[in-house]
């Protein structure tokens, strides 16, 4: 039954049933980036580790962040802040209570801005005196003068700085020592409180030709000294390393750095004052560059925060107690490196994205969203090698499955993950596939569907694979789309179709769209297509009924572009931002979120994809009721409310025949009274009416469920009114006497 409201047209003013075309966006989920030479500091007045800006894969970040082990990542929002920045210097001023950051890499080029954060707002200071522009200069608080030291860096172009600068908080004052360690940019320095020194190692010096320095030097408030050893005594030449002074023991610990491009370290050393020792750990971090390194004196540990690795950017946090490292935060997302080692996908068991790929290092780890951000599950689980691999919700099993193909690196496998385990299952036949192919869902709900990919000589395949949970079945409609790998798949849950499109085939790349019925192929003809692409990702909007393309690779490259799918035609979606032009990536639908999720190749983080004008769909209130169990207003297969669509609603767990469904434009007041309203007088204890009945319709039961229709007209002002409904009906078995859903309120968007 269709169910138009008149009323709701009214209630807005609509005079003209315009076209309801919403624009929609991608946007950036505001989560900690990977990033490398972010600025860093140890608030140990508010026991915060604070970070601010660096750099990642999409450019110069300007977010500030603070971290401690029991909140982990928080995002702070601030009225001022310095812009995006790189290699910018930091330090915590214990005196005032403040980090003090200087210079960096901007938009515009080196800056010599000095900032202050109190924990609250960014401040910038205006000083007599300022040092010269600058970034990758160190920095750090020499607690018995009451001064921040800073040494060198790189200024405009490619000098080199070897000039020392002390800031009281006030202004900034050259120092003139006797002697000078030679120019250098991203050196490390840390303050030995015992001793009263400034310790500083290393650096880059490549005013003089590509090199790194190995030279320790301390300084005492007046002069340099030179403590160089010599290799083999020394730690071999780095730059972008990082040092902090472990109060706890009195040594000066190091880590990391690079001595070469493409060269990453992941030693550990540590200067008594006298000597350097190297240390060997149980645990350490990859190799990297560029991260972030303090003392957190509240938990007597140093931490090692982000940085550049060989296999990409990090976010990541390590902590060394003296005795061996340790993972202390994950980050806040899943890194997906240059490789297609990572794929995602929608557990309706759960209601979370299940994520599972690579992590730093190429150690397996399974990540899942739930409630608005990335959470990490476990590590080394799953597949040794994944490569190429699929992951896909299987309804029947209520299980997460995971198809791996045959690569270097990995047998072909199938396993399930039921939310805690990853089980290798042992299905008699394989699909035979060794990259290249797509997973979905069938249109029947109760088995996988694979298409393609290539044979184990490399040749495209036109094979149809279905998997139910325990064997995997070779179908054979009769009519098949040609050879491919590299194309993508979606079901429509809606209209039971499976949409494929493009791919490689044997004579090159292909734009054609098929759709697979649960028993054959049919090839559709429509009018517009994106161009012939591989590699790009597919995903079935649920809420807006639409099978969303992104990315991949043609003729030209890469692509950013995204496209629609609606069944009988395609639409590009121009979108004011998005993702970079990629085709390694990961897609997949958060039904809870009602968006699309996006996590980026090259680390670029996570992206989320919906209308700007955005339909809703939520309940508010109690029921009452359930013999059946608890009674429930629900939209089939995760749809929302869109201008020109009809709304499909689902009546679960009322008893009886026939129902009564109430649809309103209030829930706070009808007919001169407030809402909700008791139902007691009535007979029904514990029942009310939460939405004014402005229109009312019986609706036939059968076995507790019913279809509620709400047909939507095609009014673009009807995008962002909001609607109500409730439904009702006679529950003998229940004291109450009525079995009521609790309320629902909508709100019309556009597609």
């Amino acid at each position: 039954m269709k169910l138009h409201p008149t009323v709701a047209s009214a209630a807005c003013a609509i005079a003209l049933l315009a076209d309801a075309v919403a624009q929609t966006d991608w946007a950036r989920a505001p989560l900690l980036a990977h990033h490398s030479h972010a600025a860093c500091a140890f608030d140990v007045a508010r026991g915060q580790l604070v970070l601010f800006g660096g750099t990642s894969s999409a450019g110069r970040l300007d977010a500030t962040f603070e971290w401690n082990p029991l909140a982990s990542w928080r995002r702070v929002t601030s009225r001022h802040a310095p812009a995006a920045r790189e290699g910018a210097a930091a330090a915590f001023d214990a005196v005032r209570g403040v980090v003090v950051l200087f210079g960096g890499r901007t938009a515009t080029g080196e800056s010599a801005e000095t900032w202050e954060w109190n924990g609250v707002d960014w401040q910038q200071r205006s000083t007599a005196t300022n040092p010269p522009i600058r970034r990758l200069a160190a920095m750090v608080w020499q607690g018995s003068r009451h001064r921040t030291l800073m040494f060198g860096g790189r200024g405009a172009g490619f000098p080199e700085l070897d000039d020392t600068w002390e800031y009281d908080g006030v202004d900034w004052t050259e120092r003139s020592p006797a002697h000078r360690p030679g120019e250098r940019s991203a050196p490390a320095l840390a303050w030995d409180s015992a001793r009263d020194r400034v310790v500083m190692f290393g650096g880059s010096c490549f005013a003089l030709g590509p090199c790194w320095r190995m030279d320790t030097w301390e300084w005492d408030g007046v002069d340099w000294t030179d403590r160089t050893a010599g290799w083999p005594n020394d730690p071999l030449p780095r730059w972008s390393h990082g040092m902090a002074y472990d109060d706890n023991r009195g040594v000066v610990v190091l880590f990391g750095g690079s001595d070469e491009p493409g060269h990453y370290k992941s030693d550990t050393w540590e200067w008594d004052g006298i000597a350097w020792t190297q240390r060997t750990t149980v645990h350490e971090p990859i190799g990297r560059l560029g991260h972030g390194t303090v003392w957190d004196p509240v938990r007597q540990q140093m931490l090692v925060v982000g940085g550049e690795t060989w296999t990409g950017l990090a976010s990541d946090i390590w902590a060394f107690d003296g005795s061996d490292w340790q993972v202390a935060d994950r980050g806040q997302q899943p890194g997906l490196y240059p490789l297609p080692t990572a794929d995602a996908a929608w557990d309706g068991g759960r209601d979370v994205v299940v994520w599972f790929g690579f992590g730093p290092g190429y150690t397996t780890e399974t990540w899942e969203w739930r409630a608005g951000r990335w959470h990490f599950v476990d590590q080394g689980n799953g597949p040794a090698w994944p490569d190429q691999h699929r992951l896909a919700w299987l309804p029947p099993r209520r299980h997460v499955i995971l198809h791996q193909p045959a690569t270097a690196g990995s047998a072909e496998q199938t396993w399930d993950y039921d939310g805690t385990t990853w089980t290798l299952l042992a299905p008699a036949m394989l699909p035979g596939v060794t990259g290249g192919f797509d997973l979905a869902l069938d249109p029947r709900f109760d088995r996988l569907l694979l298409f393609g990919g290539r044979d184990i000589a490399g040749q495209p395949r036109s094979s149809t694979w279905l998997f139910d949970g325990g064997e995997w079945t070779m179908a054979l409609p009769a009519n098949v789309p040609p050879a491919r790998a590299g194309h993508a798949l979606a079901l429509d849950a809606p209209r039971r179709r499976v949409a494929l499109f493009g791919g490689r085939g044997g004579g090159g790349l292909l734009a054609d769209t098929w759709e697979w019925d649960g028993v054959s192929w049919s090839q559709r003809g429509p009018q517009h297509a994106p161009s012939a692409r591989e590699e790009h990702r597919m995903v079935f909007d649920c809420g807006r009924r639409r099978t969303v393309l992104h990315g991949g690779r043609d003729a030209t490259g890469y692509r950013g572009d995204t496209w629609e799918w609606n069944g009988i035609d395609w639409t590009e979606r121009g979108t004011p931002t998005g993702p970079p032009a990629s085709y390694w990536q990961v897609l997949a639908f958060d039904a809870t979120g009602h968006s699309l999720l996006h996590v980026v190749a090259q680390n670029d983080g996570t992206w989320r994809y919906g209308t700007i004008d955005a339909a809703a769909f939520e309940p508010f209130g109690n029921g009452c009721g359930g013999s059946l169990g608890t009674p429930a207003l629900a939209a089939e297969f995760g749809q929302l409310p869109h201008a020109g669509v009809d709304f499909e609603l689902a009546l679960l767990r009322l008893p009886g025949t026939l129902a009564l469904a109430v649809f309103g434009l209030s829930r706070r007041s009808w007919s001169g009274g407030s809402l909700p309203f008791s139902l007691a007088p009535f007979g029904f204890p514990g029942c009310a009416l939460a939405v004014s009945p402005d229109f009312a319709s019986a609706l036939p039961l059968q076995n507790g469920c019913g279809r509620w229709t709400i047909a939507i007209p095609t009014a673009a002002g009807l995008i962002g009114c909001e609607f109500h409904a409730q439904a009702f009906a006679l529950d003998v078995a229940s004291p109450t006497g009525l079995a009521a859903t609790p309320g629902t309120t909508g709100r019309v968007g556009g597609r």
